[in-house]
């Protein structure tokens, strides 16, 4: 699932990125950005501020105070860069809106992601959090006396498997 990351090792560049993996043991998730190779990623909660949803640099860019207010595109694309065109030539969706919190949001409407969804075609979308359940819901599997940074973690699964179930009934 994609969403709007900072780049720690470039701390004035957001960038796009993807959640490429969920820790079960600790509850964080690794960050992987676009086009770029793993020298880049990090572990992080999913809580921490660095992470956005879609729109949040359109709607935050230049107010940040940062040298490059621009989302920074995945690295080799070459096109005029776009939410809705980007998620369709690669068949994935945003992480949804309502599992960030007030400060990650900062201000993005709710309605810069679901134009993100609604761009997708119904089957695209279907499939694409389908595929996404599926991996998230192994993820979501632990003890319950396991860490309480796993309840993050869980969270996020049963947050994403409820809008995947809310999407399949509409």
């Amino acid at each position: 699932m994609r969403l709007e990351a900072l780049d720690r090792l470039t701390p004035n560049l957001i960038c796009v990125a993807t959640i490429e993996k969920i820790d079960e043991k600790t509850g964080k998730i690794l960050i992987h950005f676009d086009g770029w190779t793993n020298r880049y990623d990090y572990w992080t909660e999913f809580e921490t501020p660095d992470l956005h949803p879609v729109g949040y640099m359109e709607e935050n860019g230049h107010s940040l105070g940062t040298k490059n207010p621009q989302l920074q595109a995945p690295k080799g694309y070459t096109k005029q860069f776009t939410w809705e065109t980007y998620c369709k030539e690669i068949g994935h969706l945003p992480v949804p809106y309502h599992l960030f919190s007030e400060t990650q949001c900062d201000g993005t409407p709710r309605d810069r992601t679901d134009s993100v969804y609604d761009a997708c075609d119904a089957g695209m979308v279907n499939q694409g959090m389908t595929e996404n359940q599926g991996t998230l819901t192994a993820s979501c599997k632990s003890d319950s006396n396991e860490a309480s940074s796993m309840i993050s973690a869980q969270y996020i699964c049963y947050r994403v498997v409820k809008y995947t179930d809310c999407l399949s009934h509409q």
